[in-house]
Protein backbone atom coordinates (compact mmCIF):
# COMPACT_ATOMS: atom_id res chain seq x y z
CA UNK A 1 0.00 0.00 0.00
CA UNK A 2 0.96 3.40 -0.71
CA UNK A 3 2.21 5.73 2.02
CA UNK A 4 -0.21 8.33 0.97
CA UNK A 5 -2.98 5.73 0.62
CA UNK A 6 -2.36 4.55 4.13
CA UNK A 7 -2.23 7.94 5.77
CA UNK A 8 -5.57 8.36 4.07
CA UNK A 9 -6.98 4.87 5.74
CA UNK A 10 -5.90 6.11 9.18
CA UNK A 11 -7.38 9.65 8.88
CA UNK A 12 -10.84 8.05 7.92
CA UNK A 13 -9.89 5.61 10.52
CA UNK A 14 -9.24 8.64 12.99
CA UNK A 15 -12.43 10.61 11.73
CA UNK A 16 -14.66 7.79 12.16
CA UNK A 17 -13.14 6.63 15.87
CA UNK A 18 -14.10 10.37 16.71
CA UNK A 19 -17.28 11.04 15.91
CA UNK A 20 -18.21 7.16 17.55
CA UNK A 21 -16.64 8.42 20.68
CA UNK A 22 -18.44 11.77 20.57
CA UNK A 23 -22.09 10.78 20.03
CA UNK A 24 -21.61 8.12 22.31
CA UNK A 25 -20.45 10.57 24.62
CA UNK A 26 -23.21 12.65 24.08
CA UNK A 27 -25.67 9.90 25.04
CA UNK A 28 -23.68 9.33 28.15
CA UNK A 29 -23.80 12.91 29.05
CA UNK A 30 -25.52 13.04 32.46
CA UNK A 31 -29.14 14.15 32.35
CA UNK A 32 -29.75 12.18 29.30
CA UNK A 33 -32.01 9.23 29.42
CA UNK A 34 -29.65 6.74 27.22
CA UNK A 35 -27.31 5.43 28.95
CA UNK A 36 -28.15 6.94 32.72
CA UNK A 37 -26.28 4.88 35.27
CA UNK A 38 -26.19 1.62 33.64
CA UNK A 39 -22.58 0.17 32.91
CA UNK A 40 -23.72 -2.14 30.62
CA UNK A 41 -25.12 -0.20 28.58
CA UNK A 42 -24.56 -0.72 24.72
CA UNK A 43 -23.37 3.21 24.49
CA UNK A 44 -20.41 3.22 27.53
CA UNK A 45 -19.05 0.11 25.47
CA UNK A 46 -18.98 1.74 22.11
CA UNK A 47 -17.57 4.66 23.29
CA UNK A 48 -15.07 2.97 25.82
CA UNK A 49 -14.03 1.05 22.76
CA UNK A 50 -13.67 3.74 20.12
CA UNK A 51 -11.61 5.88 22.68
CA UNK A 52 -8.98 3.48 22.75
CA UNK A 53 -8.88 2.43 18.77
CA UNK A 54 -8.82 6.45 18.51
CA UNK A 55 -5.85 6.60 20.80
CA UNK A 56 -4.34 4.04 18.36
CA UNK A 57 -5.10 5.43 15.08
CA UNK A 58 -3.52 9.13 16.78
CA UNK A 59 -0.31 6.88 17.44
CA UNK A 60 -0.48 5.40 14.54
CA UNK A 61 -0.94 8.64 12.76
CA UNK A 62 2.19 10.35 14.99
CA UNK A 63 4.53 7.25 13.54
CA UNK A 64 3.95 7.92 9.85
CA UNK A 65 4.38 11.87 10.33
CA UNK A 66 7.01 11.80 12.64
CA UNK A 67 9.60 12.77 10.19
CA UNK A 68 7.69 16.18 9.44
CA UNK A 69 7.04 16.35 13.08
CA UNK A 70 10.88 16.58 13.42
CA UNK A 71 11.44 18.69 10.38
CA UNK A 72 9.14 21.04 11.44
CA UNK A 73 9.89 21.06 15.36
CA UNK A 74 13.80 22.16 14.35
CA UNK A 75 12.69 24.63 11.79
CA UNK A 76 10.71 26.02 14.58
CA UNK A 77 13.05 26.05 17.27
CA UNK A 78 16.24 26.01 15.69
Amino acid sequence: MQKNRLKYAVDLGMGFSFFLCFFTGLMKWPGKMIGRSNPGCIFTFIHDYSGLLLGFFVLFHLVLNWEWIYAMTKKIFL
